[in-house]
C-alpha cells in the first residue's frame, strides 16, 4: 500500500513539514527512539520507533560504521515497520508520508543521519525512492 505514495524524510522542526501537513498534502511520522515532545505547529499522524536506531548506535558518527549494524536492526524490525507504514497510507490516502527525526541534514552528500539510511533501506526493500523534503 505505502509503495504507491510519496515518502520523504525531514527534521521535526523543518518549516516545510509544518506547511505540507497543515495544507493537507502530507502526514508527519516520527521515526525516533523517543517521541518528539515539542510543538512545531502540526500534529504527528504516527510514530514508528522500529525505524530508529537503538541507543548503542547513538555514539557512532561514521556512516560506514553505522550502516551495517543499523541495516541489521532495520531488517529485524521491517515487518512491523512496513505494516505500520501500510496502515498510515490506508488511513491517509493520497497524502505523502514524511519520516521525521531531530537531526539537520544539508545537501552535502557527506551529510547523513539515520533517516537517510532509512530512506536507502526502504529503496532496497521495495524500490521506492525516499528523498529529503
Amino acid at each position: 500500500m505505502f509503495e504507491n505514495i510519496e515518502i520523504f524524510t525531514s527534521a521535526y522542526w523543518h518549516p516545510k513539514v509544518k506547511k505540507s501537513v497543515n495544507e493537507g498534502n502530507a502526514i508527519a511520522v516520527g521515526i525516533t527512539l523517543y517521541p518528539n515532545k515539542q510543538d512545531y505547529g502540526y500534529r504527528l499522524s504516527g510514530y514508528i520507533p522500529e525505524l530508529a536506531p537503538d541507543r548503542k548506535l547513538f555514539p557512532i558518527n561514521d556512516l560506514d560504521s553505522f550502516e551495517q549494524p543499523f541495516h541489521k536492526l532495520l531488517s529485524q524490525k521491517w515487518d512491523v515497520a512496513s505494516r505500520k507504514l501500510d496502515r498510515l497510507a490506508l488511513l491517509n490516502p493520497s497524502k505523502a508520508i514524511i519520516l521525521l527525526c531531530f537531526d539537520k541534514v544539508t545537501e552535502d552528500p557527506k551529510d547523513w543521519c539515520h533517516r537517510t539510511v532509512v530512506g536507502d533501506f526502504i529503496y532496497e526493500q521495495i524500490g521506492k525512492r525516499v528523498t529529503e523534503l
